[in-house]
């Protein structure tokens, strides 16, 4: 719900999807920032929640001519309508769960280093799941047999119990996706937009069909290492 703007009328279309993203996770996709700015990484917990906002999100909620940089908007009621303030629009990417024959849906995306203190217990149960990673976005110049052995060590480093389910690049994961019969709940946080790149994308899957079970609000974190 956007601040200053009526509420929805019954079974009107009023609804957006939405990820928790790093820093430079838009910009290694290649989804070009076509007004005002990109995360970075002084967007944290230290400051007031900030959204990026796609232009299918512009198209449903502001009328033409009205300016989206540095509104506010928030989840479902009024009183959260102050939630993120608008800080950049980026252009609209195809999500594979929705079906790429569809046109793009209205999405927002929100820093994964910050967080949103509400006050009703549903809400902090949102809050913290959406701070869950079912995916990392790598770019790298690395071999794919080098990078496999080297993340397996690193992520047991950090965690033993961590488990990688599996690690493609990012034309596999796309033609895996795209093959007759291929399941399309699989890969609901991948990308339908990719920048031409001369380094290896890779996109790692740590816990399976993560996607099948989506939430009421499409919600599903990312993360990009380099």
């Amino acid at each position: 719900m956007v601040a200053g703007h009526p509420a929805a009328k019954l079974n009107e279309e009023a609804g957006a999807s939405w990820d928790r993203v790093s820093a430079n996770y838009l910009q290694n996709l290649g989804m070009p920032i076509l007004r005002g700015r990109a995360f970075t990484a002084a967007d944290n917990e230290t400051t007031a929640a900030v959204a990026i906002v796609n232009e299918a999100f512009v198209k449903r909620f502001f009328k033409t001519g009205e300016d989206p940089l540095d509104q506010h908007f928030g989840l479902d009621v009024p009183e959260y309508a102050g939630t993120f303030r608008i800080v950049g629009v980026v252009r609209d990417a195809k999500f594979a769960g929705w079906g790429l024959s569809r046109p793009a849906r209205p999405m927002f995306y929100v820093p994964l280093a910050q967080n949103v203190n509400y006050p009703d217990e549903l809400m902090k149960k949102i809050e913290l799941n959406s701070h869950f990673i079912g995916g990392v976005m790598l770019v790298t110049n690395m071999t794919p047999g080098a990078l496999e052995a080297q993340l397996t060590r690193m992520l047991a480093d950090l965690d033993p119990n961590l488990t990688i389910n599996s690690i493609r690049t990012m034309r596999q994961q796309i033609e895996t996706f795209l093959r007759p019969g291929a399941r399309r709940c699989q890969s609901r946080w991948l990308v339908w937009h990719c920048g031409s790149r001369t380094r290896s994308c890779w996109t790692i899957r740590r816990y399976g069909i993560h996607g099948c079970t989506a939430n009421q609000r499409n919600r599903h974190s990312h993360g990009t290492w380099r």
